[in-house]
């Protein structure tokens, strides 16, 4: 019996490369296209993950998809219009809103150290974004649902919070003399 078992192959990390290069090409493709499925309905990185297992993600699948995306666009630039392009038909309804697109979007230009700064991801759903250490200033989220996601980095002690006016705002005063809102 142990002999049989020390003969028995796993085909599992040949399944998994697979599958995971399948889920690349196919990201690939919709964004080229505009023709969003897999991105909707996958996350390409699980934000509340222990950090190796997100790092894999960015390794094996973010950053695939950016290089070929620099090939098939040429620059940085372009794939950032491509994608805010895919960011305004999402917001226009011609996607299903409810889904990973916003989200992985945002983690594939996060990721690969595009400025946020004057993208639009109001009245989006936004799932699975990981944003730790991200300059957020001037991104609009207004009306945006944020479900699942890392959005800053663990607080030190908080001595004092505070709502605007309006109640749309949170400010947090941290023991450093740091004020977070």
């Amino acid at each position: 019996r142990q002999e049989k078992e020390d003969r028995e192959y796993s085909l599992q990390p040949v399944l998994v490369d697979y599958l995971t290069e399948r889920l690349v090409e196919k990201a690939i493709d919709e964004i080229l296209n505009e023709e969003i499925e897999i991105l909707n309905s996958h996350s390409l990185l699980k934000a509340l993950i222990q950090d190796y297992v997100r790092e894999s993600q960015v390794k094996f699948i973010l950053k695939p998809i950016w290089e070929e995306l620099e090939y098939e666009l040429e620059n940085k630039a372009s794939i950032e219009k491509q994608l805010n392009k895919i960011i305004s038909l999402l917001r226009e309804g011609l996607f299903t809103k409810r889904g990973y697109t916003a989200g992985n979007i945002l983690n594939l230009l996060s990721q690969n150290k595009s400025k946020l700064r004057g993208y639009d991801f109001s009245k989006l759903n936004i799932y699975q974004a990981y944003l730790q250490g991200i300059s957020l200033e001037e991104v609009n989220f207004a009306y945006s649902n944020i479900e699942k996601s890392a959005l800053i980095d663990k607080l030190g002690n908080i001595f004092s919070i505070a709502f605007s006016r309006d109640g749309t705002l949170l400010a947090a005063g941290e023991a450093n003399g740091e004020v977070l809102v």
